[in-house]
């Protein structure tokens, strides 16, 4: 992993296209994931702490450490990116 929290996966490529996930170890981010890889996107992941890549679908996706309360964590990872998804859920969200 590299000083600046960016893990580099297997495939190497320029940031044109690529996409920031957030919430990507979820359910739904993790069917995000998968799709925008498998249309050859390049896709970053926010996770925070580095055990979370096994909770990520597929290895091509490259990691970026950080939380969403950090704004420089989130400036680092989103840079450069084309896209930005934010995926996540409210404390307050109950099933009813």
């Amino acid at each position: 992993m590299s000083a600046d929290g960016l893990g580099e996966p297997g495939r190497a490529g320029q940031a044109e296209g690529r996409v920031l996930v957030t919430g990507g170890t979820g359910f739904v981010g993790g069917l995000l994931l998968k799709r925008l890889v498998r249309e050859g996107r390049q896709v970053r992941a926010l996770v925070r702490r580095p055990g979370d890549r096994e909770r990520l679908p597929t290895p091509e996706v490259e990691l970026a450490l950080g939380d969403l309360a950090d704004e420089e964590a989130l400036a680092r990872a989103a840079s450069p990116a084309q896209a930005l998804t934010l995926l996540l859920m409210s404390p307050e969200f109950q099933r009813r």
